[in-house]
């Protein structure tokens, strides 16, 4: 049975978590425009954008209360999402736009499967009648 301050910290680990998803993407993206503008390169800002997303992934699935693949889902439909609201919003025919996306949707799926490695190594203790490890 939950106390109403693990259900506390639950709901705040909830509310938390797609602004620590989004949070992380966008450092992830603001980093590639940053590189992207220094170095008029898309090829070393599609790397930044692919760990920022990846990275977003995979620590918002930690920081959601339930360790299930239902947190790795969430978080990549937020990202995947996001980006793409992003990419609605370029000009039409964008190939450095299309680039970063695909990118960031690259590193969606890296971080998918890493958090799903993750998830699946994590054994849980069993636990006996009265609760104890």
């Amino acid at each position: 049975m939950q106390t109403p301050r693990s259900m506390t910290l639950n709901i705040l680990r909830w509310l938390a978590f797609p602004l620590a998803v989004i949070a992380l993407m966008l450092a992830g993206l603001v980093a590639s425009i940053l590189l992207l503008n220094t170095f008029e390169d898309s090829w070393i800002a599609i790397p930044a954008l692919s760990l920022g997303t990846c990275v977003a992934v995979y620590s918002g699935s930690r920081i959601a209360p339930s360790r299930t693949r239902l947190a790795i889902v969430l978080a990549s439909i937020l990202i995947v999402s996001a980006s793409l609201w992003l990419l609605s919003l370029t000009a039409e025919g964008d190939r450095e736009a299309q680039a970063l996306a695909l990118g960031g949707i690259a590193g969606v799926a890296a971080g998918a499967l890493l958090a799903l490695r993750r998830a699946r190594a994590t054994v849980q203790p069993l636990r006996s009648a009265n609760h104890r490890p």
